[in-house]
């Protein structure tokens, strides 16, 4: 048994596999593996070809099956059906989503007199990964004091620690992770001030050399390479010139954390939020 939903600010449509009452599915095609671009060269006087470089190209998807319900049902799923969204699935527990589209929605074909629709649904995903359906979060920083006891998240450093967090990450490839450092204390005083995050399974680091105001919290999106505070606005200058936020991402297994706060006096809880990426949606 399955089930499946796309959704987005228009609303959301439901479907499912065996009995579903309204959106029976039958047949679905594309949530495997995607398909891959491979560019070679050849060599006079040798044998076949190198391949050079692979790439996975964007996933297409159908769903197809059989409807029950009434045409202003069915014309309340175009709509729906105009605008990007993401498709969600479910097979057995195994929860995936995907960004995508619909591509091609003029599928709904009328069974005579039988108050039915034979459907056909094409979703287009220009990023092939699928993801969980909630984001992963885990805590970067903790008390001092709580360092062999249990912690939630997410947890205060009330003074200046070298904390270090074992991230395991479950994702097919390496992901980029959005950083968030709050401020529960006053603003940053003295001449240290700012962060430093290291990866050190893969040696990459970033430095945000900003003082916080009171209360602030900042946030480094490095999958969209920026970093903004809620009350600074955007601070991606403030990083320091070694820093290059495309090299920070986690890798798949494990990923060693180390965070460092440069001010002494600031009470600070921090945490990192981060999508898997998998290949496929059907086992």
């Amino acid at each position: 048994m399955f089930k499946m939903i796309f959704e987005n600010a228009l609303g959301k449509i439901e479907m499912g596999g065996g009995t579903h009452e309204k959106m029976n599915v039958t047949a679905i095609n594309g949530f495997g593996n995607p398909a891959k671009e491979c560019k070679t060269v050849s060599f006079s006087g040798q044998a076949g070809a190198v391949t050079t470089s692979v790439r996975e190209l964007s996933r297409t998807m159908t769903v197809a099956g059989v409807f029950k319900g009434s045409a202003r049902e069915v014309s309340d799923m175009y709509k729906i059906l105009s605008a990007a969204g993401v498709l969600k699935t479910d097979f057995n527990g195994d929860r995936k989503k995907i960004s995508c589209r619909a591509v091609s929605t003029d599928g709904f074909e009328r069974i005579k007199s039988s108050g039915m629709y034979k459907f056909a649904l094409q979703f287009q995903a220009d990023i092939p990964y699928f993801s969980d359906w909630e984001k992963r979060s885990v805590s970067v920083f903790k008390r001092e004091n709580q360092v062999t006891s249990p912690f939630t998240l997410p947890t205060v450093l009330t003074k200046r620690v070298n904390v270090k967090t074992e991230v395991f990450v479950d994702s097919e490839d390496i992901v980029y992770p959005t950083i968030v450092i709050k401020n529960y204390s006053g603003a940053a005083t003295g001449d240290s001030f700012g962060f430093k995050i290291l990866n050190e399974d893969t040696g990459k680091q970033i430095e945000i050399l900003y003082a916080v105001q009171a209360g602030e919290t900042v946030t480094a999106d490095l999958g969209k390479r920026r970093i903004t505070a809620s009350i600074g606005g955007s601070v991606t200058n403030c990083i320091s010139s070694d820093t290059v936020l495309s090299d920070f991402y986690l890798k798949p297994g494990k990923n060693r954390i180390t965070v460092l706060n440069y001010d002494n006096s600031l009470s600070i809880a921090a945490y990192l939020m981060y999508d898997n990426a998998y290949r496929t949606a059907v086992y």
